[in-house]
């Protein structure tokens, strides 16, 4: 499973624990993982392509990506404990240091995705240098990161979050790492007024827990019923805001 010694781990215990209860099922985790093979199958990735999913954690979209057919998949993380985890869905997983200039085992991919990844990180530039030259001339990567600035909170600050993004500032740090992008959009329109009412009057604000608040059966199907509509749009008809920027960008073939 491991190619270099396991760091410790960085996120609250409670995280990962709520990672690998909540993510086959939870409204958020399962619409993420939507965009994501989405994005990648409208770019042209088969099943029987290469995938790596940089910052696995417990291994969710490795899970649902073999649960469609896709067979050739490896998982990458710093975290012993979520490695522990992920290993479980059956595809290789590596233990690498995200916050240092990194190689990933089985290279060079077809695609590569970093689902709430690039936030963690103090050199999101570095990582994106890095993830880049992992993929082949054309390969595509696909990265979703906690958007707009102003939503940032003390939830962030639990997670040990750097920052947040807009659009913009997505494709100029992937532009500079040599990335061309192909689309951004926004996701979770649905959660931005919750994402407001945190920031502005500290509801679920982090100071007690980081983890996502429980719903109600009723309400996680409509969340997800939401959740699948926005995903089937165009990303260039997606709404204006969310809770989540999601860019596609590709290795230049030259």
């Amino acid at each position: 499973m491991s190619d270099a010694a396991p760091t410790p781990d960085t996120l609250p215990a409670e995280h990962f624990a709520s990672l690998a209860r909540l993510e086959d099922r939870y409204w958020w985790h399962q619409t993420r993982y939507r965009a994501a093979l989405a994005a990648l199958e409208r770019a042209g990735v088969g099943r029987e392509q290469a995938i790596g999913d940089v910052g696995c954690g417990t291994g969710g979209f490795l899970r649902f990506l073999r649960a469609r057919g896709f067979e050739r998949l490896a998982g990458f993380d710093m975290s012993p404990v979520a490695l522990a985890n992920a290993a479980e869905s059956g595809a290789a997983v590596h233990s690498v240091d995200l916050e240092s200039s990194f190689t990933l085992t089985g290279a060079p991919f077809d695609a590569l995705v970093a689902l709430d990844v690039v936030e963690h990180l103090a050199d999101d530039l570095a990582f994106l240098r890095a993830a880049a030259a992992a993929l082949r001339p054309g390969g595509l990567l696909f990265v979703t990161v906690p958007a707009f600035p102003h939503l940032f909170s003390r939830w962030d600050e639990r997670l040990h979050h750097h920052r947040r993004y807009t659009r913009r500032s997505l494709a100029a740090v992937a532009r500079t790492a040599g990335l061309s992008p192909v689309h951004t959009s926004y996701l979770f329109v649905a959660a931005y007024p919750a994402a407001l009412l945190r920031r502005w009057f500290g509801w679920h604000d982090g100071s007690e827990s980081c983890e996502f608040p429980p719903v109600s059966p009723p309400v996680q199907r409509l969340l997800s019923w939401l959740g699948r509509a926005e995903v089937a749009l165009p990303p260039s008809l997606r709404p204006p805001v969310g809770t989540s920027v999601a860019l596609l960008a590709r290795r230049p073939s030259g």
